[in-house]
């Protein structure tokens, strides 16, 4: 079946691409396609992978992945199926192929992809998802890195009222980082892209270290193996210059939208319009349409560049009916000038392990006429940071 189909795809070109050029465009030696095409030899995945890339879509390398003999191209295929979003795909391939093979490391292997999927369709039971992961015994190496690498990717999802499950991703990535070379061919680009997304973020988000986390998520643009994780890459980069270029910001945040879109994740595309987008704006200084109903939005604006009066009543309101939260506190300081609220908000972000937006209150209590205020808010949070 593969042989037939690369055959059959060189020979619809007006120019014929022979072996030797498919092997310059795909980074996929010349012996090793005679190989394939000779029918009688079992490549790993990722040269099909890359062939793919030249001649065909994604859904003709799930269709190839029936015909694997070798548990390890199992074990790629799945990971392939996982991070392209082809959710129901998987979940196939696990029930109709993997699952009736006679080999303990892929079912195993199946069992983890099984709880992954599940855990994609509904993102929001970390708990009862790490309690399953944790259930699984390593029994080879890169099986224990993809189990710490989804560990790692539930800890950064709690939405937690402290920082520990953010440590905890923390100290398992730098834990695994430096085994990721242990693993071979696809399992090996694939797992790298994972890590540079989650170091991306827990260099940005928990480390504060800018640059670092630059030069991470710079690697995950440059890659085709999981569309998710390019625009979570592009978010990151635009993020990063909240603090430094509204141009940068806005400009790399617009681009991760589309990316999310096309990549077919519509609700994270959807969470950058209506909460990324407005923050961007008017932390820059940027009026909202008069037409916006983000009160949010309006009461950050007015607090830092318009009518404070205006701002305080929509905060005071917002608290009233819904609590106070670590943004809210950072408008109401501003619209108030009052430093108390803004060091609350200091705390709550720094408590909750988010050091990089800590910077909003921090950047208004370091211009504070208050030597102690000052010195306080700068102890705290190098405090955090290090």
């Amino acid at each position: 079946m593969i042989a037939n189909d690369i055959e059959s795809q060189l020979d619809t070109f007006e120019t014929k691409i022979n072996i030797k050029t498919l092997s310059e465009m795909s980074g996929v030696a010349e012996a090793t396609i005679r190989r394939i095409l000779k029918r009688n030899h079992e490549t790993n995945f990722l040269n099909l992978y890359l062939i793919c890339n030249i001649l065909f879509d994604d859904d003709t390398l799930i269709r190839w992945s029936y015909s694997f003999e070798l548990p390890n191209n199992m074990k790629a295929a799945m990971e392939f199926m996982l991070l392209k979003n082809k959710l129901d795909d998987l979940d196939k391939y696990i029930r109709t192929k993997v699952s009736k093979w006679d080999n303990k490391s892929a079912k195993k292997w199946a069992k983890v992809y099984s709880i992954i999927s599940e855990y994609e369709r509904n993102p929001t039971d970390h708990l009862k998802t790490l309690k399953k992961i944790r259930g699984i015994s390593g029994s080879d190496k890169e099986l224990e890195i993809l189990l710490k690498l989804v560990e790692a990717n539930i800890f950064y999802r709690i939405v937690a009222d402290n920082s520990s499950y953010l440590h905890e991703m923390s100290r398992l990535l730098f834990e695994i980082k430096d085994h990721i070379g242990n693993t071979k061919d696809f399992l090996y680009e694939a797992f790298s892209c994972r890590l540079n997304d989650l170091m991306s973020k827990n260099l940005l988000y928990v480390k504060s270290d800018v640059n670092k986390a630059r030069q991470y998520a710079k690697k995950n643009i440059y890659q085709n193996i999981c569309p998710l994780f390019k625009a979570n890459a592009l978010y990151l980069i635009g993020v990063s210059n909240m603090f430094e270029s509204y141009e940068i910001c806005l400009q790399y945040t617009k681009k991760a939208i589309d990316t999310y879109r096309v990549a077919g994740h519509d609700k994270y595309a959807n969470d950058l319009e209506r909460s990324a987008v407005p923050l961007i704006k008017a932390h820059f200084g940027v009026k909202y349409d008069e037409e916006t109903k983000d009160l949010s939005e309006i009461a950050h604006y007015e607090a830092k560049w318009g009518d404070k009066q205006k701002s305080k009543k929509i905060i005071n309101k917002l608290i009233e009916d819904s609590g106070e939260t670590m943004y809210r506190l950072y408008y109401k300081g501003m619209a108030e000038e009052n430093e108390e609220a803004l060091f609350k908000s200091l705390t709550q972000f720094l408590k909750i392990g988010d050091n990089f937006f800590a910077q909003f209150p921090l950047n208004q209590l370091r211009r504070s006429s208050n030597t102690n205020m000052r010195t306080m808010a700068e102890m705290l949070y190098t405090q955090f940071i290090n």
